[in-house]
């Protein structure tokens, strides 16, 4: 049947059908509406008539399913059309949609929920192989036959333009912009329906024991740029990345790799020291070295040494002293493309993968917009990564983190983060510098204020600034208790939410925080690309879904409303990254346009096994049930029923699947730091409580107790005590030692000085190797020598031990001073010399003192400054001072103590156990 329409002058001309499109400053798009759009969706509305009526003959079955494509399922650009084509053969179905996927030119994925019209044509039985061109042809040859006074001038393209215009009025701007590849939003993979689909995680084959060793050394690499505590000094740690990942052609690809790997790990150790942009060098290519790129997950040795070897400097340099999540897409273009001017063709393509790869690494480890332009034409662009997280898997998460591991303060502070990622939008920088006077709780609400301080980096853009607020009370809780928990620690309203209780200015283990919250995404779901940033496509996909379905009172558009409380300038960047269900969108849109034109018996008989009469009746019925579906609706769920079944297969059938299991491990009880008891001694000497003592170093308030008798055990050693006192209870004990550490008290011993420089070489080496055989003796010589805050010397062959671990510890002897009486015997000084005698040719500084009381006649002294040559006294008394080295030899030995009465008691309660 030929359609009777009169042709408008330049109705052809998609000029005059398609609408005029402007983006402002914020990437948001609008449309003005063409002078021919609505005759052209009106000719389209003519041509949707007739097909729903049947009275278009097709050529062949596929042609009939190119058309339908067109018609009922808005696949309305060419690129779009040939690739739907050619992906027939691969739809599939999840829950009760039927879907065909395909990649766009950017590689963003996209999918249609075909409707019941498409789905019985590619159920009728094909002759032939669909061919893209032939489709084609024969929709240009219907298109002859329906409109036969154009003479042939209504062609494919004209059609498309149509269809557009018809689109442009019955679906939503948005939705528009994505179908017509203004502003494409990406679909989930199939893997995600899967998921979604087996309630399952998926199975991933990968080396345990490499995915432990990656979780060490990366957490150390990737902390150094999440801490953002000190400037970019990073240079020798990239030169030492370029020297590790020189190609060695001697070995095979992947032994030079697993070298390469393993000394990049132990770099890690360094990252810290070198700012944070190097440090995230290292750990993109630690990450390059056992995961490979998007696109090939097995790399040969050479590809990481290219990469290194050219992009490494040039991202240091380029990105020193910024922070990454703050750059937007175009300027990270712009700024690529800047890199890549001048270079021949073979350097530039190198250089493009290695930044591609660098990019593709931030942005899905971090809230940085992806690229969507290629970079060079050898190097295709990598779309963003759609990926959520579904709600049974968001349960399977609080599940695990009910089951508190050892570390009690770690696993409190990742269940908080957790809830707050999970219940609103939140970057990760942006989580981990929140400060606690940022967060409230009142009545049941909590109130998160994302305003990131200037000192952290300050706010991506004016409206990165915004509230955020938590509903759930499960999730309430966890906030309060953690407030509550930093009130007690002492922090004050400017220190971090998720800061360490004894450094205002750092966050506490935000490398393990990040990358545990990151392992238990990974193991809830069972893909190993998703992180802790899917947590934001979460929200937004969701919450924008439930805004576009919500009836609108107001005349505001829900999405700028949106766009605001998720930190975005305008909707262009949640559409465009973040929104991963377009394709639902679009076919509610589709349904209700299509289900107006449905509301006469001609367009419903060709899709029904009834009679007009029997469909009234049964239309009659369901007005009854539901007065508020209209006639085409009914009619379209009649279209539905009716509908012959499409034999496709399921989502899940291409995946494997397992249970998933928690990645957290309830770890084996650790022995006391010298770190941790600095820290404990520090607040012990300041005189808080247990209680507040045991909350700030997460320990049991029995441990403070029992740190504290191991330090007053020492006291009584060295002397500073006397040896018959006893404490009447565990709390007078505390008391009383933090009297006789006040500084006031005890002149010979301050925590406070334990930052000296001269103190660092001791504690490099002790914090290392405490329990080793070199500290122990170490430790036992400085207390045998100990004399009212002197290292003696009266006695040297006692202090031969304590020399030994200053020189494992690389002291210098130039920093070493032995002061000692004029009248000092021949043996003593024949003995003294002795001592510094261990293969080290340099030997200490010597000073003449007169006789004091109280004050030994030789005694050893250490210093950070250089000595004053030329004055009468080499060194300052001021410079000579020991009370920093003599708390950190208190502490190292109070901590071998604790440890080993730990260890004693825990082996005396296996023993019982296997008694009993």
């Amino acid at each position: 049947m030929a359609i009777k329409l009169s042709l408008k002058k330049g109705s052809l001309d998609p000029k005059n059908i398609l609408p005029t499109v402007f983006i402002d400053s914020v990437r948001r798009v609008h449309f003005r509406s063409a002078p021919l759009e609505s005759y052209a969706a009106y000719r389209f509305s003519k041509i949707i008539d007739a097909t729903l009526k049947g009275e278009i003959y097709f050529p062949s079955q596929a042609s009939r399913i190119g058309w339908s494509l067109i018609i009922f399922d808005a696949v309305a650009t060419k690129p779009d059309l040939e690739n739907a084509i050619a992906n027939l053969d691969s739809v599939f179905r999840w829950r009760d949609h039927v879907c065909l996927d395909w990649l766009n030119a950017g590689g963003s994925l996209q999918r249609r929920y075909l409707s019941p019209f498409t789905q019985a044509a590619l159920a009728a039985p094909r002759t032939e192989k669909v061919t893209t061109s032939k489709v084609l042809d024969e929709i240009a040859i219907v298109l002859t036959q329906l409109f036969p006074d154009y003479e042939g001038a209504y062609d494919v393209p004209v059609l498309l333009s149509d269809a557009l215009a018809w689109l442009r009025e019955h679906i939503s701007d948005p939705v528009y912009a994505h179908v017509s590849g203004l502003v494409p939003m990406t679909s989930l993979h199939k893997s995600a329906l899967a998921r979604a689909e087996s309630g399952l995680a998926l199975v991933t084959f990968t080396d345990e024991s490499q995915e432990v060793y990656h979780h060490q050394g990366f957490q150390v690499a990737i902390a150094a740029y999440l801490d953002q505590n000190n400037d970019d000094s990073g240079s020798w740690l990239v030169s030492e990345i370029k020297r590790i990942c020189q190609r060695n052609k001697s070995a095979s690809n992947s032994d030079d790799k697993k070298r390469m790997l393993k000394e990049c790990l132990a770099l890690a150790s360094h990252a810290s020291e070198s700012g944070p942009i190097s440090g995230l060098i290292l750990a993109w290519v630690i990450d390059l070295l056992e995961s490979g790129t998007r696109r090939k997950q097995v790399l040969k040795a050479i590809t990481p040494a290219k990469y290194v070897s050219a992009a490494a400097n040039l991202l240091l340099t380029t990105f020193k002293g910024k922070v990454l999540e703050e750059i937007s897409a175009s300027t990270y273009f712009t700024t690529y493309k800047g890199l890549l001017d001048g270079l021949s063709s073979s350097k530039a393509r190198t250089l493009a993968s290695a930044i591609g790869s660098w990019h593709f690494f931030i942005s899905t480890w971090f809230d940085v917009e992806p690229l969507w332009t290629s970079l060079h034409k050898w190097v295709p662009p990598v779309p963003p990564k759609a990926n959520i997280v579904w709600p049974h898997e968001t349960k399977t998460v609080r599940t695990w983190l009910e089951t508190i591991g050892s570390d009690e303060r770690s696993h409190a502070q990742l269940s908080v983060a957790f809830e707050i990622l999970s219940g609103m939008r939140i970057r990760a920088n942006e989580l981990l510098t929140l400060r606690k006077q940022n967060v409230k709780v009142i009545k049941n609400v909590a109130h998160i204020e994302i305003a990131t301080h200037s000192r952290d980096g300050g706010n991506k853009s004016p409206a990165a600034q915004h509230p955020g607020d938590i509903f759930d009370p499960v999730a309430v809780k966890l906030i309060e208790n953690w407030l509550k928990r930093r009130t007690e620690e002492g922090a004050y309203p400017g220190d971090y939410f998720f800061g360490d209780p004894y450094r205002a200015d750092k966050k506490y283990r935000s490398g393990h925080l990040y990358i545990s919250l990151n392992q238990l995404l990974k193991s809830a779901t069972g893909d190993p690309t998703i992180a802790s940033h899917a947590l934001s496509h979460t929200f937004v996909s969701f919450s924008w879904l439930a805004a576009a379905r919500a009836p609108q009172h107001l005349d505001i558009n829900p999405f700028e409303e949106r766009a605001a409380a998720t930190g975005h300038e305008s909707p262009h960047t949640g559409f465009s990254t973040y929104f991963h269900f377009p394709e639902v969108l679009l076919r509610e849109d589709l349904d209700k346009a299509i289900a107006a034109q449905m509301d006469r018996w001609p367009s419903v008989a060709p899709h029904v096994a009834m009679t007009h009469a029997g469909f009234r009746q049964a239309r009659s019925r369901q007005r009854q049930r539901n007065s508020g579906l209209t006639d085409g609706v009914i009619a379209l769920n009649f279209v539905q029923r009716a509908n012959p079944t499409l034999l496709t297969t399921e989502a899940a059938h291409d995946f494997d699947f397992i249970v998933p299991e928690s990645p957290l491990r309830a770890k084996a009880s650790t022995s006391l730091t010298l770190s941790c008891a600095l820290d404990l001694l520090n607040d012990i000497q300041a005189g808080h409580s247990a209680k507040a003592i045991a909350l700030r170093s997460n320990i049991t308030s029995e441990s403070v107790y029992l740190l504290a008798n191991c330090v007053t055990s020492t006291l009584q050693k060295i002397g500073e005590i006397p040896r018959q006192w006893v404490a009447s209870s565990n709390g007078d004990a505390l008391i009383a030692l933090s009297k006789i550490l006040s500084p006031t008290t005890c002149r010979s011993i301050d925590f406070r000085r334990t930052g000296q420089e001269k103190v660092a070489f001791l504690y490099d080496q002790l914090s290392r190797n405490l329990a080793s055989e070199i500290a122990k003796s170490g430790i036992a010589s400085w207390r045998s020598c100990y004399q009212k805050g002197y290292l003696s010397l009266e006695k040297p062959s006692l202090a031969a031990d304590f020399i030994r671990l200053l020189d494992t510890s690389d002291f210098p002897r130039s920093r070493m001073v032995i002061r000692a009486q004029a009248d000092l015997s021949l043996s003593t000084k024949a003995t003294i010399e002795a001592i510094f005698h261990t293969g080290i040719a340099a030997m200490p500084k010597g000073e003449l003192i007169k006789n004091r009381y109280g004050r030994p006649s030789a005694y050893l002294a250490l210093t950070s400054t250089p000595s004053m040559n030329g004055e009468e006294n080499l060194f300052r008394n001021a410079a000579l001072g020991m009370t920093g080295i003599n708390a950190l030899m208190l502490a190292a030995s109070a901590c071998n103590l604790f440890n080993e009465q730990k260890q004693s008691a825990s082996t005396g309660n296996e023993g019982k156990e296997k008694n009993d």
